[in-house]
């Protein structure tokens, strides 16, 4: 039965602390068009069910897609048989658009919008279907990665270090992950080691004063598998205040390590690792009294992030009954250090502590006519929270933790006719709310010699008020509020995919709908000048349609292509911030010279959106520009062992911004070189 790739579980703390302590302006201004026309002219076709898988050749110009497993469902799946909407990133993509921030990568989903408040090591959100950033879960390697102080996880630091493969799963998925999972999951699998033991290095340079190194070391025997790896990033950066001059760098170092060692047929033991040290200069928003003509906007400033985080999990899988019977026993930490800096002196800390303990089992009962698949999931779960001013004895110091029991059943069926169903049930015992049950359905069905598949889910969400919502407390600026209730959710999706002209081309249209009840939102007392959090009354509404095209225009020249509307509105009907109505995004890929040299080009649009000025008593709303992304990356193979390889990003030296006063990278270029031995 299915093994690979299995949501893993971990060991101890202790243990873990000790392993790891210019130009073509008129192409410019209508690129935004082009891509659109150039994609809906096209012989559409998806991201397989929202995918981006490895394409096998099967003549001089027909593409196969092929099964490919994920883990959708707590367990081993081939993709037709996922309901969910699903995206999935390779490898191989990811090297041919030559990622080094993840949430780079991320753009191309459909879906999925990201926010930057700056260069490289600002703030940046991912939020799925019009959700907020604190309702996705991101998992790396089976460690729930969100970060216990604020229950949401900030993709500025996540770099492309050893990724195999991620995992884009949209739509409430509380019922098989829990809280932080309400508007979706983005799984990140880091690759296995394979093979006699290999070195491998690269450097490259840079715009900024940028550079990057890493250098990795993988094998594996017939027990034993390992990868390691480090990474070195540190660029000097530009100025993240339109208004000043001022560079705000950046430094990154991320070690990496996963190893599995197979004890008999029956017995494995899984462990990985990953810890990230990352400082980040930043500018402030000028908030001084009286007022400024840069009052509210964000102004040259000695402002600085130091941040630690540690991802880590253990796990045993015994497998029973000729494979038919798996028990998955685990542990997974998760530690984060967050200091905050203003000319010099600290003005807060935030740490964060996850630890879990889990049990899991699946059991496959086969027949003539299906398959059976019953799950049953155990979770234990402690978070702890701590802030700290800039005192010993601050008013801010504070110290709070809370634990959740759960409960995860599921069955899926999977027919010999082509249908394949799942019903989800999750129980969530929390010290601090009352009880929650959550589920979710799914259904995927082929049509036999058609190349038609159809696919939905429908799943309800909760998500808890996170520990600086509830306790918060920054002098001056916000105080939490403890009597928040979570919030509540339900979503809704079906979609269609079809393939063309002997699979040489995929689409895949999928439409989604649903709604927030007790939605947490900021609020602002005009008295006090503080800001807090409260649940809004009223329903929040999120629908739209997510558009996927993959196909082959030549043996040697690949498309993919998303578009995305997404109508996300807040209870008295206004746009939600930060969410762009329209988003798209098109990647062509070409290979030449006995596949030696290979060009990547790719586009991506983000639509306008509105945003937040807090220069003004209240707040108010303003619009954020359109804007196209063109990046075009190149590199050729010398040997087995060297390649080269260079890009320009942001190749139109688009002005735009993510976040209301922050600006972004203009043009830049990079070059670097890979070796293994």
């Amino acid at each position: 039965m299915p093994t690979d790739n299995q949501i893993p579980a971990v060991s101890t703390r202790t243990l873990f602390q000790r392993c790891f302590k210019s130009a073509l302006p008129a192409l410019k201004q209508n690129l935004p068009f082009c891509t659109l026309l150039l994609s809906s002219a096209l012989p559409v076709a998806p991201v397989y069910a929202q995918t981006s898988d490895e394409w096998d050749e099967l003549d001089e110009d027909t593409i196969e897609l092929p099964e490919t497993v994920v883990t959708a469902n707590r367990y081993v799946t081939p993709l037709n048989q996922v309901g969910s909407a699903l995206s999935i990133l390779d490898a191989d993509e990811l090297e041919a658009r030559q990622i080094r921030v993840v949430a780079d990568a991320l753009r191309a989903i459909p879906g999925v919008a990201v926010s930057r408040s700056g260069g490289l090591g600002a703030l940046t959100d991912v939020r799925i279907r019009g959700a907020e950033n604190n309702h996705t879960l991101v998992l790396i390697d089976g460690v729930e990665a969100n970060d216990p102080a604020i229950s949401a996880f900030d993709f500025s630091n996540l770099l492309n270090v050893d990724i195999e493969r991620i995992e884009i799963l949209r739509g409430p998925q509380s019922a098989l992950w829990g809280s932080d999972a309400i508007g979706g999951v983005i799984n990140i699998i880091t690759k296995r080691g394979e093979g006699p033991a290999r070195v491998s290095a690269s450097v490259e340079g840079g715009s900024f004063q940028t550079g990057q190194a890493s250098v990795g070391l993988s094998g594996s025997n017939a027990q034993l598998d390992y990868s390691i790896g480090a990474t070195v990033l540190d660029s000097e950066g530009f100025s993240i205040s339109p208004q000043g001059s001022e560079k705000d760098g950046y430094h990154n170092v991320t070690l990496a390590g996963k190893a599995g060692y197979v004890v008999s047929d029956q017995f494995d033991f899984k462990v990985v690792a990953r810890y990230i040290d990352a400082q980040a200069e930043t500018d402030p928003q000028d908030f001084a009294f009286p007022p400024t003509p840069t009052y509210g906007l964000v102004i040259d400033g000695d402002d600085e992030s130091e941040t630690q985080q540690f991802y880590g999990r253990a796990e045993g899988t015994l497998s029973l009954a000729d494979g038919d019977w798996e028990h998955t026993v685990g542990v997974a930490l998760t530690d984060t250090n967050s200091e905050f800096f203003s000319d010099g002196a600290r003005t807060s800390k935030l740490e964060g502590e996850k630890l879990k303990f889990d049990y899991q089992t699946n059991y496959y009962l086969t027949t003539d006519a299906a398959e059976h698949i019953f799950t049953l999931a155990l979770e234990h779960e402690d978070e702890d929270f701590t802030q700290r001013g800039e005192t010993v004895d601050a008013p801010s110091n504070q110290d709070q933790s809370i634990t959740t029991r759960s409960v995860v059943g599921q069955y899926g069926l999977d027919l010999t006719q082509g249908l394949s169903l799942t019903a989800s049930l999750r129980f969530d015992d929390n010290e601090n709310f009352d009880d929650a049950t959550t589920y979710r359905l799914t259904g995927a069905y082929t049509l036999p010699d058609s190349g038609t598949r159809f696919h939905t889910s429908y799943g309800t969400g909760v998500k808890n008020p996170t520990f600086t919502e509830l306790f918060g407390f920054f002098p001056g600026s916000f105080i939490g509020n403890p009597d928040l209730q979570p919030e509540e959710a339900r979503s809704w999706d079906i979609g269609v995919e079809q393939s063309f002209f002997e699979q040489r081309w995929l689409i895949d249209l999928t439409y989604f709908n649903g709604r927030f009840e007790d939605e947490i939102i900021t609020t602002f007392d005009n008295d006090t000048f503080l800001s807090s959090v409260t649940n809004a009354d009223g329903t929040s509404r999120r629908k739209g349609v997510e558009l996927s095209v993959r196909g082959r225009l030549h043996e040697q020249l690949d498309l993919t292509a998303s578009y995305s509307y997404v109508d996300s509105e807040d209870p008295d009907g206004e746009r939600e911030v930060r969410r762009p109505r329209h988003t798209a995004s098109l990647n062509l890929d070409y290979r030449f010279w006995n596949e030696r040299a290979r060009l990547n080009l790719g586009v991506d649009y983000t639509g306008e959106q509105d945003d937040l000025f807090f220069g003004t008593f209240p707040s108010t709303r303003v619009v954020l520009d359109a804007y196209t992304l063109v990046n075009l990356r190149g590199s050729y193979q010398f040997s087995d062992n060297v390649s080269l390889y260079g890009r320009i990003e942001n190749l139109l030296d688009e002005d735009y911004q993510d976040v209301y006063g922050y600006a972004t990278a203009g043009i830049g270029g990079y070059a670097g070189v890979k070796a293994s031995f």
